[in-house]
């Protein structure tokens, strides 16, 4: 690790091809400030562990072909890496369609 930061400190940055996730449920830190929107598309059980279904925008070679399995029900109430702080969903605001703007 010390060789790592003093390539940091001489040469200005590592960089990776190795992908922060690669597969399975993630119930790691990520931290909670919020920088990046992803969409949740579902929800499931891997063996007992209960999960969301989140796709990412970073496409396919990222992740679980371009998804990744989240931690569900996190006794954080802003949810593992923040996915219950600022949730959105549409809904219907009318059964009547019409062509004013």
């Amino acid at each position: 690790m010390e060789k790592a930061f003093a390539f940091i400190k001489k040469n200005g940055g590592i960089a990776t091809e190795k992908p922060l996730y690669s597969g399975g449920v993630f119930s790691g830190q990520c931290g909670k400030n919020l920088n990046h929107g992803v969409t949740v598309v579902g929800y499931g059980e891997d063996d007992g562990q209960k999960y969301w279904l989140v796709k990412n925008s970073w496409g396919l070679g990222w992740g679980e072909s371009g998804y990744i399995r989240i931690e569900r029900g996190a006794t954080d109430n802003k949810g593992t890496c923040g996915i219950a702080m600022q949730a959105s969903y549409p809904f219907k605001a009318s059964s009547t369609i019409s062509d004013e703007l």
